[in-house]
């Protein structure tokens, strides 16, 4: 298990824990760090071959705890082991926490500005509604044609 976590603890703003299988966690940490510099209340979790599922849930189970309330977990795949051990612990200790799957670049870039002033459900609601609004295809022929009218 890969693990990342910032250095300095802000006992208000809610924490943004990333989990993913592989490095994934941690690369977009670090692209969301190159974007809006180093953050407070950040860490990734990258589960790789052959970890023990058990001491990574409790990795990010202590970490989380570590945060304050209205912190948002970040995992990679609905359903995945990242997202099953995060909801097995939710089942066992029947502990809240706002869990967002399908984390990438643009969600975590709004996460780290909407921290400031929304947390908790509030958070990650308007961060799916921003990541789906995120993603779109290019239409290249369109785009081809446009440049080709404005000769």
């Amino acid at each position: 298990m890969k693990v990342y976590q910032s250095e300095a603890t802000d006992p208000v703003t809610p924490g943004l824990i990333l989990c993913s299988h592989g490095p994934f966690a941690i690369g977009l940490l670090r692209s969301l760090e190159m974007l809006a510099g180093h953050a407070s209340n950040v860490s990734a979790f990258s589960l790789e071959p052959g970890d023990d599922v058990n001491v990574y849930r409790q990795a990010i189970v202590s970490q989380l705890e570590a945060y304050p309330e209205g912190s948002i977990v970040f995992v990679d795949l609905f359903g995945g082991t990242p997202c099953n051990q995060i909801l097995r612990y939710v089942q066992e200790s029947g502990q809240w926490i706002e869990m967002v799957t399908g984390m990438n670049l643009p969600i975590l870039l709004s996460a780290a500005i909407m921290r400031k002033t929304m947390k908790g459900s509030d958070l990650s609601v308007a961060l799916v509604a921003d990541g789906k609004q995120s993603v779109e295809r290019i239409d290249m022929e369109k785009l081809l044609l446009d440049d080709e009218d404005d000769d």
